[in-house]
């Protein structure tokens, strides 16, 4: 999927400053959480295992290209997200807030980064929808100060 995405991306005017997303770092953030100690991330293992317990795949279709102007955000999202994935992001956000672990609780506005600074680009005028079968999901640590992900578990 990724390889698709920065095919997209490279269709693309993105005006300067704008900072592509490098390819290894395009993903669909389902929940963010900030400041979870480390001594918890066992527990955030316990939320992953209980929501892929019950696992079906989904199609998610990436058919939006835009720029957010506030922030300038140029990102793909899907015009009709599927029901599967706002189920998937509500039964995250009930098993971490059962747990009273934080997170950011705003609007799910699901989308992919495309580039960060990128107030005045522009996306392509039309463009072939980018089908994703989503087949798990994954929790990833931001790691501070370096610009890298990684991977703490995958469903």
């Amino acid at each position: 999927m990724r390889e698709r995405i920065v095919r997209h991306q490279a269709l693309w005017q993105m005006s300067v400053p704008a900072k592509a997303t490098p390819a290894p770092k395009l993903h669909l953030t389902l929940l963010f959480m900030e400041g979870v100690a480390a001594n918890r991330v066992p527990e955030l293992m316990e939320v992953g295992a209980a929501v892929a317990s019950g696992w079906v795949d989904f199609d998610l279709i990436l058919d939006r290209a835009c720029v957010w102007p506030r922030g300038g955000i140029a990102h793909l999202a899907p015009s009709q997200p599927p029901a599967e994935l706002l189920r998937l992001r509500a039964q995250l956000a009930g098993e971490v807030e059962r747990r009273s672990l934080p997170f950011d609780g705003r609007a799910f506005a699901p989308h992919v980064t495309l580039a960060r600074r990128a107030q005045e680009s522009k996306p392509p005028g039309i463009f072939p929808p980018l089908h994703w079968r989503v087949q798990g999901f994954a929790l990833v640590r931001s790691v501070l100060g370096t610009g890298r992900y990684e991977v703490l578990g995958r469903w």
